[in-house]
């Protein structure tokens, strides 16, 4: 004869057990948030470093057809000035390069339209140190600073309360 147990088997979970489960992802996932989107910010920021270095490749391959000279425009008329010059290599559908999208949707901008400033004075007369482009003010944000682009083609994130930032502004359209 077969002995019957007395216990009985347990399938599946607990209501109580379930609700733990949920409680303990809920709990991660709060402090995950804070974590991705300092991420997506961080991604945004790297994305308008990528865009200055561009900017500076294009002005670059735009130079090399006109005996090494740059465009004499100043300020961010240097960046749509090399948009307009050299189309095939930058056509509306590829205009996200004249856009930092840290603090701004896709629909404040147009194609021809750019959020980078430019230098006060022609390519040429830049030093070979001095700043050839930036973000604006605030686009990433009161608290934070911004990519430079200098002439040599290097591209430098800066606090806003680094000493050089003010100097770095004062040098470049507003």
């Amino acid at each position: 004869m077969v002995a019957v147990s007395s216990q009985r088997r347990r399938n599946g979970f607990t209501l109580v057990e379930l609700l733990v489960v949920i409680v303990i992802i809920g709990i991660l996932a709060g402090l995950l948030l804070p974590i991705i989107g300092q991420a997506i910010f961080r991604a945004k920021v790297t994305a308008c470093q990528s865009n200055l270095a561009q900017l500076y490749k294009l002005g670059t391959v735009y130079s090399s057809t006109r005996k090494g000279n740059w465009p004499s425009a100043k300020g961010e008329e240097l960046w749509l000035s090399l948009r307009k010059a050299v189309p095939p290599l930058i056509e509306k559908e590829h205009a996200a390069i004249l856009h930092c999208k840290v603090t701004m949707d896709d629909t404040e901008l147009g194609p021809d339209e750019t959020n980078y400033r430019g230098p006060l004075v022609s390519f040429a007369k830049l030093g070979a140190v001095d700043p050839l482009g930036a973000d604006k003010p605030d686009n990433h944000g009161e608290q934070y600073g911004g990519n430079v682009l200098y002439k040599d083609g290097r591209v430098e994130e800066h606090p806003l309360d680094a000493p050089q930032w003010s100097d770095i502004a004062s040098k470049l359209s507003p």
